[in-house]
């Protein structure tokens, strides 16, 4: 196997040249880095554009509306969206890199988290608590943050221990 040099262009394995949309969104980015910067969130009508673009699912397999692509792909993904915002490209990573979550779950569950066209999961570091209840389980606890979590339509919690009420 060579190695790729690093401005060697692969094709898309998905047939979809997603690092060509970043670039198409490009001046949109760049025109709302300053109201991303003060509002330390994304403006509505790109976070729209950006799901349109389909960059909120470009590792969730394609059984479930995902790009499926590899990790090359999106790396080339994460550099040219850090081009034209940072923050913009570490929340997108992190919450892509959620959607490997999926190969860990029941189908009907990741068809409920990303089966909408903006459905996406964000996790934070913390602690917490969830006791049974009828029908499920209810979640107390405190998180620290989760990078991309204000524009997730579902939050994860790590470290959750489950507790009777013995």
């Amino acid at each position: 196997m060579t190695p790729r040099s690093a401005t060697q262009k692969i094709e898309p394995a998905s047939g979809t040249d997603y690092v060509a949309r970043v670039h198409e969104l490009g001046p949109v980015i760049l025109e709302a880095a300053d109201q991303i910067e003060a509002e330390q969130a994304l403006p509505p009508a790109l976070l729209s554009q950006l799901h349109e673009a389909g960059l909120f699912k470009t590792l969730l397999p394609k059984a479930y509306g995902g790009a499926e692509l590899t990790p090359m792909e999106q790396h080339d993904i994460m550099i040219a969206v850090a081009q034209y915002d940072g923050s913009l490209a570490w929340c997108l990573g992190q919450l892509n890199g959620c959607s490997l979550a999926s190969a860990l779950l029941e189908p009907s569950a990741v068809e409920e988290i990303w089966g909408q066209p903006e459905g996406c999961l964000g996790w934070g570091v913390g602690r917490g608590q969830a006791k049974r209840v009828d029908g499920g389980y209810s979640v107390s606890g405190k998180w620290l943050f989760s990078s991309g979590g204000r524009h997730s339509t579902w939050l994860g919690a790590q470290y959750v221990t489950v507790v009777d009420d013995d």
